[in-house]
Protein backbone atom coordinates (compact mmCIF):
# COMPACT_ATOMS: atom_id res chain seq x y z
CA UNK A 1 0.00 0.00 0.00
CA UNK A 2 1.86 3.31 -1.25
CA UNK A 3 3.10 5.62 1.50
CA UNK A 4 2.76 9.10 0.94
CA UNK A 5 5.80 9.83 2.75
CA UNK A 6 7.90 7.90 1.64
CA UNK A 7 10.65 9.17 -0.42
CA UNK A 8 10.59 10.04 -4.27
CA UNK A 9 10.55 7.37 -6.91
CA UNK A 10 13.44 8.81 -8.26
CA UNK A 11 15.25 8.98 -4.61
CA UNK A 12 14.37 5.56 -3.86
CA UNK A 13 15.52 3.82 -7.28
CA UNK A 14 18.82 5.89 -6.53
CA UNK A 15 19.01 5.02 -2.83
CA UNK A 16 18.68 1.51 -3.16
CA UNK A 17 21.82 -0.71 -3.33
CA UNK A 18 22.33 -3.12 -6.17
CA UNK A 19 20.76 -6.35 -5.60
CA UNK A 20 23.14 -9.60 -5.36
CA UNK A 21 24.00 -11.43 -8.19
CA UNK A 22 21.32 -13.75 -8.97
CA UNK A 23 21.50 -17.02 -10.21
CA UNK A 24 18.72 -17.51 -12.35
CA UNK A 25 17.97 -15.88 -15.72
CA UNK A 26 15.30 -13.98 -14.27
CA UNK A 27 16.91 -12.50 -11.74
CA UNK A 28 19.36 -11.09 -14.04
CA UNK A 29 16.99 -9.85 -16.39
CA UNK A 30 15.47 -8.24 -13.11
CA UNK A 31 18.97 -6.41 -12.62
CA UNK A 32 18.74 -5.19 -16.39
CA UNK A 33 15.54 -4.13 -15.60
CA UNK A 34 16.15 -2.26 -12.53
CA UNK A 35 19.36 -0.17 -14.37
CA UNK A 36 16.91 0.65 -17.07
CA UNK A 37 14.11 1.89 -14.19
CA UNK A 38 16.77 4.49 -13.03
CA UNK A 39 17.54 5.55 -15.95
CA UNK A 40 13.93 6.14 -17.06
CA UNK A 41 12.98 7.53 -13.91
CA UNK A 42 16.08 9.88 -13.86
CA UNK A 43 14.67 11.36 -17.61
CA UNK A 44 11.33 12.22 -15.84
CA UNK A 45 9.81 8.76 -17.53
CA UNK A 46 8.02 7.45 -13.86
CA UNK A 47 5.57 5.28 -16.16
CA UNK A 48 7.90 4.05 -18.56
CA UNK A 49 9.82 3.26 -15.47
CA UNK A 50 6.74 1.32 -13.73
CA UNK A 51 5.64 -0.91 -16.13
CA UNK A 52 9.88 -1.69 -16.87
CA UNK A 53 9.34 -3.20 -13.36
CA UNK A 54 6.08 -4.22 -13.08
CA UNK A 55 6.25 -7.53 -15.31
CA UNK A 56 8.92 -8.72 -12.40
CA UNK A 57 6.19 -8.68 -9.62
CA UNK A 58 5.17 -12.20 -10.13
CA UNK A 59 8.68 -13.75 -10.83
CA UNK A 60 9.32 -16.61 -9.07
CA UNK A 61 13.31 -16.68 -8.88
CA UNK A 62 14.24 -13.40 -7.41
CA UNK A 63 16.67 -13.62 -4.29
CA UNK A 64 15.27 -11.81 -1.28
CA UNK A 65 16.88 -9.17 -1.57
CA UNK A 66 16.09 -8.46 -4.66
CA UNK A 67 11.97 -9.32 -4.23
CA UNK A 68 12.18 -6.45 -1.31
CA UNK A 69 14.00 -4.25 -3.28
CA UNK A 70 11.34 -4.73 -6.59
CA UNK A 71 8.78 -3.84 -3.92
CA UNK A 72 9.95 -0.88 -2.56
CA UNK A 73 10.65 0.68 -6.23
CA UNK A 74 7.04 -0.12 -7.43
CA UNK A 75 5.32 1.03 -4.18
CA UNK A 76 7.71 4.48 -5.07
CA UNK A 77 6.86 4.86 -8.50
CA UNK A 78 2.62 3.65 -8.05
CA UNK A 79 2.53 6.18 -5.54
CA UNK A 80 3.32 8.62 -8.09
CA UNK A 81 2.76 7.50 -11.43
CA UNK A 82 -1.04 6.20 -10.17
CA UNK A 83 -2.28 8.09 -7.01
CA UNK A 84 -0.07 11.81 -6.92
CA UNK A 85 -1.74 14.67 -9.22
CA UNK A 86 0.91 14.80 -11.27
CA UNK A 87 -0.19 13.92 -14.96
CA UNK A 88 2.21 11.04 -15.41
CA UNK A 89 -0.18 8.33 -17.04
CA UNK A 90 -2.25 10.44 -19.82
CA UNK A 91 -2.63 13.99 -20.92
CA UNK A 92 -5.03 16.23 -18.39
CA UNK A 93 -8.62 15.82 -18.86
CA UNK A 94 -10.04 18.95 -20.03
CA UNK A 95 -13.81 19.61 -18.28
CA UNK A 96 -16.64 19.98 -20.57
CA UNK A 97 -19.25 22.71 -19.87
CA UNK A 98 -21.80 20.90 -17.45
CA UNK A 99 -19.91 17.70 -16.93
CA UNK A 100 -19.39 15.56 -13.58
CA UNK A 101 -16.98 14.18 -11.87
CA UNK A 102 -19.70 10.86 -11.94
CA UNK A 103 -20.02 11.36 -16.14
CA UNK A 104 -15.83 11.74 -16.36
CA UNK A 105 -15.29 8.83 -13.72
CA UNK A 106 -17.70 6.69 -16.27
CA UNK A 107 -15.73 7.63 -19.39
CA UNK A 108 -12.46 6.35 -17.75
CA UNK A 109 -14.21 3.24 -16.43
CA UNK A 110 -13.01 3.97 -12.67
CA UNK A 111 -15.09 4.57 -9.92
CA UNK A 112 -15.69 7.92 -8.88
CA UNK A 113 -14.01 7.72 -5.41
CA UNK A 114 -11.21 7.15 -7.02
CA UNK A 115 -11.10 9.56 -9.33
CA UNK A 116 -12.08 12.14 -6.27
CA UNK A 117 -9.59 11.41 -3.96
CA UNK A 118 -6.59 11.83 -6.88
CA UNK A 119 -7.32 14.86 -7.65
CA UNK A 120 -8.28 15.98 -3.99
CA UNK A 121 -12.46 16.66 -4.26
CA UNK A 122 -15.32 16.18 -2.88
CA UNK A 123 -17.38 13.30 -4.99
CA UNK A 124 -20.19 15.91 -5.24
CA UNK A 125 -17.98 18.97 -6.48
CA UNK A 126 -19.45 21.42 -9.50
CA UNK A 127 -16.18 21.34 -12.10
CA UNK A 128 -15.94 24.46 -13.89
CA UNK A 129 -15.43 24.42 -17.30
CA UNK A 130 -11.78 23.92 -19.15
CA UNK A 131 -10.35 22.52 -15.74
CA UNK A 132 -7.69 19.90 -15.83
CA UNK A 133 -8.38 16.78 -13.90
CA UNK A 134 -5.70 13.35 -13.39
CA UNK A 135 -7.85 10.35 -14.85
CA UNK A 136 -7.01 6.65 -14.79
CA UNK A 137 -7.80 4.78 -17.71
CA UNK A 138 -9.53 1.59 -16.14
CA UNK A 139 -10.74 -0.60 -14.35
CA UNK A 140 -7.99 -1.86 -12.17
CA UNK A 141 -7.92 -5.57 -11.16
CA UNK A 142 -7.00 -7.73 -8.58
CA UNK A 143 -4.76 -10.89 -8.29
CA UNK A 144 -5.09 -12.77 -4.87
CA UNK A 145 -2.36 -15.61 -4.03
CA UNK A 146 -3.88 -18.15 -1.54
CA UNK A 147 -0.51 -18.74 0.15
CA UNK A 148 0.95 -15.51 0.47
CA UNK A 149 -2.27 -14.47 1.65
CA UNK A 150 -2.21 -11.26 -0.38
CA UNK A 151 -4.24 -8.95 -2.43
CA UNK A 152 -2.23 -7.31 -5.62
CA UNK A 153 -3.61 -4.77 -7.60
CA UNK A 154 -3.27 -3.59 -10.78
CA UNK A 155 -4.05 -0.84 -13.24
CA UNK A 156 -3.64 -2.50 -17.06
CA UNK A 157 -0.51 -4.17 -16.25
CA UNK A 158 1.02 -1.19 -13.57
CA UNK A 159 1.48 -2.46 -10.30
CA UNK A 160 -0.91 -0.27 -8.56
CA UNK A 161 -0.33 -1.91 -4.57
CA UNK A 162 -0.30 -4.57 -2.30
CA UNK A 163 -2.56 -5.48 0.81
CA UNK A 164 -2.89 -8.51 3.24
CA UNK A 165 -5.40 -10.08 3.29
CA UNK A 166 -7.27 -13.16 5.58
CA UNK A 167 -9.86 -15.78 4.63
CA UNK A 168 -12.73 -16.81 6.80
CA UNK A 169 -14.83 -19.91 5.37
CA UNK A 170 -18.06 -18.45 4.41
CA UNK A 171 -17.59 -19.73 1.89
CA UNK A 172 -14.03 -20.59 1.62
CA UNK A 173 -11.92 -18.54 -1.43
CA UNK A 174 -11.24 -21.01 -4.06
CA UNK A 175 -9.16 -20.36 -7.22
CA UNK A 176 -10.94 -18.96 -10.05
CA UNK A 177 -11.35 -15.41 -12.40
CA UNK A 178 -14.04 -13.79 -11.15
CA UNK A 179 -15.85 -10.44 -11.95
CA UNK A 180 -16.91 -7.39 -9.21
CA UNK A 181 -20.52 -8.24 -9.48
CA UNK A 182 -21.61 -5.31 -6.82
CA UNK A 183 -20.28 -3.26 -3.95
CA UNK A 184 -22.12 -1.94 -1.17
CA UNK A 185 -21.08 0.09 1.47
CA UNK A 186 -22.48 -0.62 5.46
CA UNK A 187 -24.43 -3.58 4.64
CA UNK A 188 -25.73 -5.83 7.69
CA UNK A 189 -24.07 -8.93 8.22
CA UNK A 190 -25.68 -12.46 7.96
CA UNK A 191 -24.58 -15.78 9.24
CA UNK A 192 -25.18 -19.26 8.07
CA UNK A 193 -26.88 -19.91 11.22
CA UNK A 194 -29.17 -17.00 10.72
CA UNK A 195 -27.81 -14.32 12.89
CA UNK A 196 -27.81 -10.82 12.41
CA UNK A 197 -25.21 -8.21 12.79
CA UNK A 198 -26.25 -4.14 11.83
CA UNK A 199 -24.37 -2.55 9.27
CA UNK A 200 -23.71 0.36 11.85
CA UNK A 201 -22.13 -2.52 15.15
CA UNK A 202 -18.62 -2.13 15.08
CA UNK A 203 -18.36 -6.44 15.76
CA UNK A 204 -20.15 -6.52 11.90
CA UNK A 205 -17.21 -8.35 10.36
CA UNK A 206 -17.77 -6.82 7.03
CA UNK A 207 -16.42 -3.35 8.51
CA UNK A 208 -18.57 -0.91 6.19
CA UNK A 209 -17.41 -2.68 2.73
CA UNK A 210 -18.39 -5.32 0.93
CA UNK A 211 -17.25 -6.27 -2.88
CA UNK A 212 -19.36 -9.52 -3.93
CA UNK A 213 -17.30 -11.10 -6.68
CA UNK A 214 -20.43 -13.67 -7.51
CA UNK A 215 -20.39 -17.48 -7.00
CA UNK A 216 -21.19 -16.61 -2.93
CA UNK A 217 -17.66 -15.32 -2.52
CA UNK A 218 -16.93 -11.79 -1.60
CA UNK A 219 -14.24 -8.67 -0.52
CA UNK A 220 -15.13 -6.99 2.56
CA UNK A 221 -13.20 -5.37 5.37
CA UNK A 222 -13.35 -6.02 9.01
CA UNK A 223 -14.39 -5.74 12.79
CA UNK A 224 -14.10 -2.34 14.08
CA UNK A 225 -13.15 -4.07 17.56
CA UNK A 226 -11.98 -7.64 18.43
CA UNK A 227 -14.24 -10.06 18.23
CA UNK A 228 -12.27 -13.00 18.77
CA UNK A 229 -14.06 -15.05 16.18
CA UNK A 230 -12.23 -17.04 13.45
CA UNK A 231 -13.01 -18.17 10.51
CA UNK A 232 -15.63 -15.50 9.98
CA UNK A 233 -16.38 -13.80 6.64
CA UNK A 234 -14.56 -14.83 3.09
CA UNK A 235 -11.66 -12.10 2.32
CA UNK A 236 -10.77 -9.77 4.68
CA UNK A 237 -8.53 -6.44 4.51
CA UNK A 238 -7.67 -4.48 7.02
CA UNK A 239 -10.57 -1.47 7.87
CA UNK A 240 -7.78 1.29 5.84
CA UNK A 241 -7.15 -1.24 2.69
CA UNK A 242 -10.49 -2.29 2.57
CA UNK A 243 -11.40 1.62 1.92
CA UNK A 244 -8.65 1.68 -0.66
CA UNK A 245 -9.78 -1.27 -2.64
CA UNK A 246 -13.27 -0.62 -2.71
CA UNK A 247 -11.89 2.68 -4.04
CA UNK A 248 -10.54 1.27 -6.73
CA UNK A 249 -12.66 -2.06 -7.61
CA UNK A 250 -16.08 -0.97 -9.52
CA UNK A 251 -18.07 -3.32 -11.05
CA UNK A 252 -16.42 -5.27 -13.95
CA UNK A 253 -13.11 -5.68 -12.40
CA UNK A 254 -11.56 -8.62 -12.59
CA UNK A 255 -10.19 -10.52 -9.85
CA UNK A 256 -8.30 -13.77 -9.91
CA UNK A 257 -7.08 -15.95 -7.03
CA UNK A 258 -4.90 -18.12 -7.03
CA UNK A 259 -2.60 -21.09 -4.59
Amino acid sequence: NPDANSPSPTAELGNNPAARMPSSASGKSFSNAKRMALEQANAGKLKEALATLSVFYNAQDLTYEQQTDLIDLLDALAREVIFSQRHLLDVPYVVNPGETLEQVAKTCNVPLSILAKINGLDEQSALAPDRKLKVLQGPFRAEIVLDRSEMTLFLGELYAGRYPVSFGDEPTARPGVYEVQDKQRDRNYYSANGMQIPAKDPRNPLGGYWIDLGEELCIHGSPAVETGATNIGCISLSPLDAGDVFGMLGRGSQVSIRK
